[in-house]
């Protein structure tokens, strides 16, 4: 339209100048005034086209504006559609004022109709979203608003609880933006969205409650275990104490059985005896007094060794550190391997503890002497009187085993009866032992009241 305006008037111009010049020229009054009238008729002509051009443009410009505008509707419904079919609550505030304008969505979700709400901002106020905010919510919320106001956030982006007109808090979330400034560069509207998550909060809040529920349950099954391993190492050692009662009683009636049995080789020896009164030959009386003789020393003999052997009755009346003594003192006279032993003192134990050691004892030397082939043993009875510690130490230069491997493969039953004991008397062992390297053994036992007595 603008280049049409702009042709018509170019034409006019130059016909009117060629007028002009006609005029000055001096040509005839008549051909002048044929030229003003041709000139008059195409203004009129140009005048009734510049007319239709105008009114043509008016009605294009009244058919594009109703066409943005049935457009800008028709997109007005379809975010309106959207925004309900997502139940999403808008608003436009005013920062400086307080003044709010909403949705119908925003309002529904907490339960208030416009009006109720409009009445309700207008009544407290500028800062009258507080009113409605849950007070836990409102600092947070402030500081992400002045981050935003601050240019430190793009966005202002929270999930705060709201009240509802029932009285129950609801989540949303809210996420808005300043899009005007004041002159002096204060916010002034901010447009943004809130966004029910109650449903999501309920829903991470039960998933919470699930986890501790389960971090619960697993505590207690933890705690279960550890109970159940208490009660199980409780009652292991209890079963332990019944074995070593029942061992200690089991061999006290052997040993007594081997005495009644020694009835028998003592009649025997009677007979000899008998036969020798009988008898007025010398020969013969040689020959039964040196085979009486050794029939006794034989019964003398092995009465002893089982005695000692089976029953604890001797080590209770001369105690731990005299009894192994006697022990380690007939071994070393059969000049086979020496054996030295060390203690720092002679005190008496508890009768339990002095058996167990002693059990310990022996059962090492057995072990060596059975496999070690060694030559040297070397036992060290530590007694420290201010800890109330005894630290035992046996060592011999055998031909060593593999410690680890007969520990995994549960091989060795005496090595595994030592640490049996040393538990039930709450103490430490330690074994070290390689191939060519011989055996260490390191026990820890702490001493208790000396006069408690536990009854075998």
């Amino acid at each position: 339209m603008k280049n049409a305006i702009n042709y018509i008037y170019s034409d006019i111009r130059r016909k009117t100048e060629d007028f002009i010049r006609s005029k000055e020229s001096g040509e005839s009054q008549e051909a002048v005034d044929g030229e003003v009238l041709e000139l008059l008729h195409e203004l009129l002509d140009y005048q009734s086209k510049l007319e239709a051009q105008i009114v043509k443009l008016a009605e294009n410009e009244r058919s594009g504006r109703k066409k943005a505008e049935e457009a800008l509707s028709k997109t007005k419904v379809q975010l309106e559609d959207v925004l309900e079919g997502a139940n999403i609550g808008t608003l436009e505030w005013n920062v400086q004022t307080g003044k709010v304008k909403f949705n119908s969505i925003w309002a529904k979700n907490l339960g208030y109709t416009n009006t109720e709400i409009k009445i309700g901002l207008a009544l407290l106020g500028k800062k009258g979203w507080r009113a409605i905010t849950h007070p836990d919510d409102i600092p947070y919320a402030d500081e992400m608003l002045q981050k935003h106001f601050s240019g430190e956030l793009p966005f202002h982006s929270v999930e705060v609880r709201m009240r509802h007109k029932k009285g129950h808090w609801v989540w949303f979330h809210q996420v808005g933006r300043v899009k005007t400034w004041t002159a002096d560069g204060k916010p002034l509207l901010m447009y943004g969205t809130h966004i029910d998550i109650t449903c999501r909060k309920q829903m991470e809040e039960q998933l919470k409650n699930d986890i501790e529920e389960k971090k619960r349950a697993q505590q207690a099954l933890v705690d279960l275990n550890n109970e159940l391993e208490a009660r199980i190492r409780e009652r292991t050692i209890q079963m332990l104490n019944i074995t070593v009662d029942v061992e200690e009683r089991e061999r006290n009636r052997f040993s007594a059985e081997l005495h009644d049995g020694m009835g028998p080789l003592l009649s025997t020896i009677k007979l000899y005896f008998q036969w020798l009164a009988d008898t007025d030959d010398p020969e013969k009386k040689k020959i039964i007094v040196e085979k009486g003789s050794h029939s006794i020393e034989m019964a003398i003999q092995t009465a002893r060794e089982m005695a000692r052997g089976l029953s604890s009755q001797f080590l209770s009346e001369v105690g731990y550190i005299s009894a192994l003594n006697d022990f380690v003192q007939q071994i070393n006279l059969t000049r086979k391997i020496n054996i030295n032993f060390v203690a720092n003192s002679n005190d008496r134990f508890g009768s339990f503890q002095e058996l167990m050691l002693y059990r310990i004892t022996t059962e090492l030397i057995k072990n060596t002497l059975t496999y070690a082939h060694a030559s040297r043993v070397d036992i060290t009875f530590d007694y420290n009187q201010l800890k109330k510690i005894i630290i035992f130490a046996y060592a011999d230069d055998g031909v060593g085993f593999d410690w680890e491997e007969i520990r995994k493969q549960k091989k060795g039953l005496g090595l595994m009866n030592i640490q049996q004991r040393v538990l039930i008397m709450k103490g430490d062992v330690e074994v070290k032992a390689r191939p060519g390297e011989g055996m260490q053994v390191l026990i820890q036992i702490p001493v208790g009241n000396k006069s408690e007595e536990v009854k075998i």
